[in-house]
């Protein structure tokens, strides 16, 4: 049976279309797995009921079921703990076209070892193809319908309670149901997903029945209204999504009592009133929101007004007078944050986290006090004095584009003398001064200061940066777990070599450091050996610098070579040798042909692949197999693609995400509607100057 299945699953597509996608080592799993033999028999009697029942023109990706590494699992714990999950798509509208197919399926289900079975299902609905016994499903506590479409839920809303009595978790996220009926009632339900979902009208019921549901998703449910809003909200509820809900205009939870967390970004709602017990609130964007008359009462300890610019300063000053006994971290970002507003802040005696980016005000911590317990500070885009560290007991600080109003504006971080402050201790770990106005004067109290502690440090866009500071780092730093450097064009291999001192690093950025050669990565190489994330763009790198990378790093996952002149044999050793490769950037790279791209669409790792802009690839590098499990694509500018790369992805690219095709000049309408239909998690598609289109 086996040897027979294996001739048919290596068949060419084009031969035998679309009829099973198993690898050869899922195969051997299966073979091999002989603590399951029923499992085996009846899921091999499954796959050959497919084939002799089904007509020519079916269409199967058994590829989805994902069963090799659930086996694999199952072989190495106990029967208790194994979380079984089917991705099924197509094959749900054959398994309803063939009764005979019903049972064996069922029976594979029943046979499984029991434990938190879970199914997901994309595509038509399974539940109407095995009937309504509960015998199937009964223990099933997680189930999964995102991005239905075009099925009748009437009978799932009706008959869910009876059929999935366990049922504790259920996702509908971007389904495009068709209900009839009024009501749904579950009473062991807790957690409902329905991101997306056209709740409040015809197609979702109107009046949920969910007595125990704690955790609610409403994200993006654009025709939900004021008047629909109550009558779906149980009382249980502690979790509440409402973001991209934006016909709601007026907000009114106070009968929520026992309703803890709410999460309204992006809405357009004017006036909002809480229930008492709200915990954590997050209004980022509201824009709309104006003063309410009466302040929130509520003991909220995460509060974030992000992008909230309608709020008046008076109005925070009088909400958050109520919460300083409580709040433990909030944002302001973009709010009208005034001295007055900071010197409420400087009473809250368990504000650890404060972000104040983009807030227009001088002297921004100087109002704080020194008593606050202080953690983090974000003030990301402010102005003011430079900031002393001895002020909190920071553990991470992030001055990205902080103007210094110092007369010598490169000083960002006030000096420090730590015998001066004999009784406090630095403890700062995570230091960022991205797009800052520094020199190498200006980071030298710094790094002696924090340099024992520091283990996330970014300069990124520091141009003025040179030696001495990279120099400064390799020998106070040597902790670092991170560090960026991208557009530091003042530094050279004499300095980055130093860093191999640094040998706890994990990512370290060097791309737009025009400076940087073989000679300092050669040495990085071999003393960095944890390293897992690397950005060599444009540096004057060579195939030397890969080849003791893959040779010295092999952990590395995400890795960025835009703009380097690397060979086309250098090229291929990244996808032979680096197996944990995840991100690959290849942008502008003159030497990525066909050969090269074929080879890294056998990484069965790499979910992300940028070959933009890279002249010699055409449609030779998609033939054959893809084995990659990309999410996200970019085929900028490649006028040698054309439709048939399209059909290709269609076909073996399930999980893409996000698909780059601008300026593809050889692709037609045609193939990227087809496209469009076959990838159903396709977010984000780029069709930007593609001249075939119809604009």
């Amino acid at each position: 049976m086996l040897e027979s299945l294996s001739k048919c699953v290596a068949l060419d597509s084009q031969n035998f279309p679309r009829v099973l996608d198993i690898s050869s080592e899922f195969l051997e799993t299966l073979r091999n797995s002989g603590n399951f033999p029923e499992i085996i028999s009846c899921f091999l009697k499954f796959v050959e009921t497919l084939f002799n029942s089904s007509p020519p023109t079916f269409k199967l990706k058994v590829a989805e079921f994902k069963l090799k590494t659930l086996l694999v699992a199952a072989c190495q714990h106990s029967t208790s703990e194994i979380s079984l999950k089917f991705h099924v798509k197509e094959c749900l509208s054959i398994i309803s076209q063939f009764p005979e197919l019903k049972t064996d399926f069922a029976e594979f289900l029943r046979k499984f070892p029991r434990g938190d079975l879970e199914i997901v299902l994309s595509s038509e609905i399974l539940i109407p193809a095995f009937g309504t016994s509960s015998q199937n499903f009964g223990e099933i506590s997680t189930l999964c319908l995102d991005r239905t479409i075009r099925w009748n839920s009437s009978w799932f809303f009706q008959e869910a309670h009876h059929v999935f009595f366990n049922l504790k978790n259920l996702s509908m996220a971007y389904s495009r149901a068709k209900a009839d009926v009024y009501k749904f009632h579950h009473p062991g339900l807790t957690t409902f997903n329905l991101e997306g979902c056209a709740v409040g009208t015809s197609d979702f019921p109107q009046v949920f029945n969910l007595p125990s549901l704690t955790f609610l998703n409403l994200t993006a449910c654009f025709n939900l209204k004021d008047e629909i809003l109550p009558s779906i909200l149980p009382p249980s509820l502690t979790h509440l999504i409402l973001d991209r809900a934006t016909l709601i205009k007026e907000l009114n939870l106070q009968n929520l009592t026992s309703l803890k967390i709410l999460s309204a970004n992006t809405c357009k709602f004017t006036k909002l009133q809480l229930s008492t017990w709200i915990s954590t609130l997050e209004l980022k964007n509201c824009n709309l929101l104006t003063d309410n008359p009466t302040p929130w009462k509520c003991p909220i300890s995460t509060f974030n007004l992000e992008g909230c610019t309608s709020l008046s300063s008076n109005f925070l000053k009088l909400n958050l007078s109520k919460m300083s006994d409580t709040i433990e971290e909030l944002d302001l970002t973009d709010c009208q944050v005034t001295q007055s507003v900071l010197k409420i802040l400087s009473k809250f005696p368990k504000l650890r986290s404060l972000t104040l980016s983009r807030c227009r005000i001088e002297n921004p911590t100087g109002n704080l006090g020194k008593n606050l317990p202080l953690t983090k500070v974000d003030l990301t885009n402010g102005k003011g004095p430079p900031i002393n560290l001895g002020t909190f007991n920071l553990k991470t600080l992030i001055l990205d584009g902080f103007q210094s109003t110092h007369p010598m504006g490169t000083m960002i971080v006030a000096d420090f003398n730590l015998k001066n402050q004999s009784n406090l201790k630095i403890q700062l770990e995570i230091l960022k001064l991205a797009r800052c106005s520094l020199n190498d004067a200006a980071l030298i109290s710094p790094l002696e200061i924090c340099g024992p502690t520091l283990r996330i440090l970014d300069l990124s866009s520091c141009g003025t940066l040179g030696n001495e500071t990279i120099h400064g780092i390799s020998e106070k730093c040597r902790n670092l777990t991170e560090l960026h450097l991208f557009g530091c064009y003042g530094i050279t291999d004499h300095s980055v070599r130093s860093l191999g001192k640094c040998s706890f690093l994990k990512t370290l950025i060097l791309g737009g450091c025009p400076n940087i050669t073989d000679t300092s990565i050669l040495q990085v190489s071999k003393t960095c050996p944890d390293l897992t994330h690397l950005d060599l763009s444009f540096t004057k790198i060579s195939q030397n610098s890969i080849l003791s990378l893959t040779l010295h790093c092999p952990k590395i996952s995400t890795l960025s070579l835009s703009k380097t002149c690397l060979s086309q044999s250098c090229l291929l050793s990244i996808s032979k040798n680096l197996n944990s490769l995840k991100k690959l950037d290849l942008f502008c790279v003159d030497e990525a042909d066909d050969q090269v791209v074929f080879n890294l669409l056998q990484v069965e790792s790499l979910t992300s692949l940028d070959i933009s802009e890279c002249s010699k690839i055409s449609d030779a590098g998609f033939e054959g197999n893809i084995k990659a499990p990309l999410t996200c694509l970019n085929l900028l500018r490649n006028v040698n693609i054309t439709d048939k790369t399209l059909y290709r992805l269609g076909k073996s690219c399930f999980q893409l995400e996000s698909l780059n095709l601008r300026n593809c000049r050889g692709i037609s309408e045609t193939a990227v509607r087809r496209i469009c239909l076959s990838l159903l998690y396709l977010e984000t598609i780029n069709i930007k100057e593609c001249v075939l289109l119809s604009p």
